[in-house]
């Protein structure tokens, strides 16, 4: 459970770097490939047993995403309030801006992230016995 929340985080940067590949915005692209990366890592240390050394590393995984979105946000904010000419017609994904993508691509990943560090465990293990016993 906690694996397959970290690894929709990664494929939410993944989705985020493809559209900054398409839009050709270098700049965005490293960013997203590393969050796929520690998404991935924090997928592989939130297998079971999950204890110790491994639960902290989640746990700080789970903040370094939320403090990239708040940076990511400050940034947003402070460059959407400079005065500059309006902008040109921007490309969509699927009706979005890449703009828009990226942002809920972050958003979403530090949110699943944070779920995964912070989730109950009461909760997954309930949840995994339902599905072995339904399987059987």
């Amino acid at each position: 459970m906690r694996t397959k929340l970290s690894v929709a985080a990664a494929t939410s940067s993944v989705v985020a770097a493809l559209v900054s590949l398409v839009d050709h915005a270098q700049e965005a692209l490293g960013f997203f490939l590393v969050a796929t990366a520690v998404a991935g890592v924090q997928a592989v240390a939130a297998r079971a047993p999950f204890v110790g050394f491994r639960r902290r590393l989640t746990r700080v995984i789970g903040w370094a995403w939320v403090i990239a979105v708040v940076w990511i946000d400050g940034l947003l904010v402070i460059y959407q309030s400079a005065s500059r000419p309006p902008p040109g017609p921007e490309a969509t994904y699927l009706g979005l801006t890449a703009t828009v993508v990226h942002l809920v691509a972050l958003h979403a990943g530090a949110f699943l992230v944070m779920l995964s560090a912070y989730v109950p465990e009461q909760w997954v293990s309930t949840r995994w016995r339902r599905v072995t016993t339904r399987s059987v």
